[in-house]
């Protein structure tokens, strides 16, 4: 499976719970983050991959979207990476994970607020803290 990731930005204030119930209505991955989340894409292409490979491989969390959210904040528990990663009301730029095309047009279409965003992340960023971070999500969920 390959996921593809977009950024956007919101040209006002968010409204969550559509949005929880858009991402639920999608029958494949499509995973609002936080921008400030994401410090390189390093970072958010090792969380995906491993999201991908702990979900394909059984997990107790079966969703490779909440996944991606503790591999990005370091969490283990699925309410601290929500608060952490995931959108909220006031969030200007955000990324999505996702698998669909059509999903985004949808997306779009839904939310005629929200523009995509060329939201410069860097290549790489060598802090061990983070992937430290992500081993420990392993870890827990093993």
């Amino acid at each position: 499976m390959r996921l593809k990731v977009k950024f956007f930005r919101s040209n006002g204030q968010l409204n969550i719970s559509d949005i929880v119930n858009f991402v639920r209505s999608r029958k494949g991955i499509f995973q609002p983050i936080r921008s400030k989340c994401i410090v390189s894409e390093v970072h958010l292409a090792s969380a995906i991959e491993r999201s991908l490979r702990r979900s394909e491989n059984g997990s107790r969390i079966r969703d490779p979207g909440i996944l991606i959210l503790m591999y990005l904040s370091g969490s283990d528990q699925i309410q601290d990476a929500m608060e952490q990663c995931g959108i909220q009301q006031d969030c200007a730029s955000f990324a999505v994970v996702y698998e669909d095309d059509s999903d985004i047009s949808d997306f779009l279409h839904a939310f005629q607020y929200i523009s995509e965003n060329d939201l410069p992340i860097p290549h790489d960023h060598s802090n061990d803290m983070i992937f430290e971070r992500m081993s420990y999500v392993d870890s827990i969920l093993d």
